[in-house]
């Protein structure tokens, strides 16, 4: 039975379903498909709450009230480590799996751990809720994977291409913008490909990504060059949808929380000398050996615009899914403790629901704040064209997409000529 309000957390001993708490109106119960909710509630200076303190929780979407019980807090996580090693350095790759192997008894008391990684594809390395084999994988990995940062080389290699006589920069600018987008647009949609392959959850699920590129914005690198940045972005499409994508995760019930890897030193590490084309961060130098070299006669530095604004635009889409962002690895473990602390509804949607329904959740209590994802459950329209898009490019699986055909024959026509038919 859903109720109209329940109240939560729930002490161990209590039982999966709880009273009805200010209301004993039948009509609020329902038949729909429950869907699963991961909470936190904070008090007014941002701390979760004790778990054994009850809250009075109400849901609606759209103004009408969604039926709604708690669950037992001890569901196991189904954690994920996603790591897009195309769009990440390798220095940042290093650092957390270093960091995370550290975190392994954390998150296998959480649940199960799953890692990524992700090349031209998703590839899972293991699959374990074992603390030990899961530190020694991160351990492995962490010396054995690399990352190329392409977005990096792409600019620093558009940058240095200005300095050519008689560049036109202009040009030069447009044509770097739009494969930056081409290449963020792809790598986005084979991330959704992948979460809409993953169904819909049996519990709470955490998506702890590791992406150097994500939240970036290009128009703001490149404008300074373009003529005419206004038309040119019209012309070259938009931004990858922050918005979009935290809608494919919320409505799977995925909680994001990106990580970046000490924003500061980043900063250092992404300047790179046009002359040399190699990082003159003070972490990580790529290229050759400078020793030898007239330091005063090196050029000034150029910043490749890689880490400014980026956590702001990171903390926004976590938000939206219910997460949060990890703005450095020092706060990593606070933040996987925290996770610990939410709470699990069981909302139930309309029938019939086909869209993510916009999803508000109020405490009775003031000054509470509930950490929840924007939208629940249905299927966002950006996710038809996400499997669309592969399918044209070639890139669904096969029988991936059913097929009905109704083929009309003429017997005449045929004997002159007979047809083929192929179906793919």
């Amino acid at each position: 039975t859903f109720l109209r309000r329940t109240t939560v957390p729930l002490a161990a001993a209590l039982a999966v379903a709880l009273p009805l708490c200010g209301s004993s109106d039948a009509s609020a119960q329902t038949d729909a498909d429950p869907a699963v909710l991961s909470v936190e509630i904070l008090d007014r200076s941002g701390r979760a709450i004790d778990p054994t303190e009850a809250v009075e929780l109400d849901a609606t979407a759209d103004d009408r009230p969604l039926g709604l019980r708690a669950l037992e807090a001890t569901r196991p996580w189904e954690i994920v480590l996603f790591v897009d090693q195309q769009l990440t350095g390798s220095r940042s790759i290093l650092l957390l799996l270093e960091a995370l192997a550290e975190q392994a008894a954390t998150l296998t008391t959480l649940g199960e751990v799953q890692i990524v990684l992700v090349d031209d594809e998703p590839r899972s390395v293991v699959r374990t809720a074992d603390a030990d084999l899961l530190a020694q994988v991160l351990l492995d990995l962490s010396l054995q994977s690399g990352g190329d940062q392409v977005i990096r080389y792409h600019r620093a290699r558009f940058l240095s291409d200005l300095e050519a006589p008689e560049a036109a920069a202009a040009e030069l600018a447009s044509d770097a913008l739009t494969d930056e987008l081409e290449l963020l647009h792809r790598r986005r949609d084979q991330l959704v490909h992948w979460v809409d392959q993953h169904g819909r959850p049996a519990g709470p699920r955490l998506l702890l990504m590791l992406n150097d590129s994500l939240g970036l914005d290009p128009f703001d690198f490149y404008a300074p060059h373009l003529t005419d940045p206004a038309t040119t972005m019209l012309e070259t499409g938009d931004l990858p949808d922050p918005e979009m994508l935290a809608r494919v995760l919320a409505s799977r019930g995925w909680i994001l929380m990106p990580v970046v890897v000490a924003p500061a030193e980043d900063a250092e590490d992404e300047r790179v000398s046009l002359r040399t084309n190699q990082s003159v961060g003070f972490r990580v130098r790529l290229g050759g050996d400078r020793r030898d070299e007239d330091e005063d006669q090196l050029p000034e530095p150029v910043d490749l615009g890689l880490v400014e604004g980026r956590v702001g635009r990171l903390t926004a889409l976590a938000a939206d899914t219910g997460g949060s962002d990890v703005p450095d690895l020092d706060t990593l473990p606070t933040a996987l403790t925290r996770l610990s602390r939410r709470r699990e509804l069981l909302i139930a949607l309309p029938q019939g629901t086909a869209a993510p329904l916009p999803l508000d959740l109020t405490a009775s209590h003031q000054g509470l704040r509930i950490v929840a994802p924007r939208w629940i459950g249905g299927t966002p329209e950006s996710l038809a064209e996400v499997r669309i898009r592969r399918a044209l490019a070639g890139d669904g699986d096969a029988g991936e997409l059913p097929l009905r055909a109704r083929i009309h024959l003429d017997p005449e026509r045929l004997a002159e000529q007979p047809a083929e038919l192929d179906l793919q």
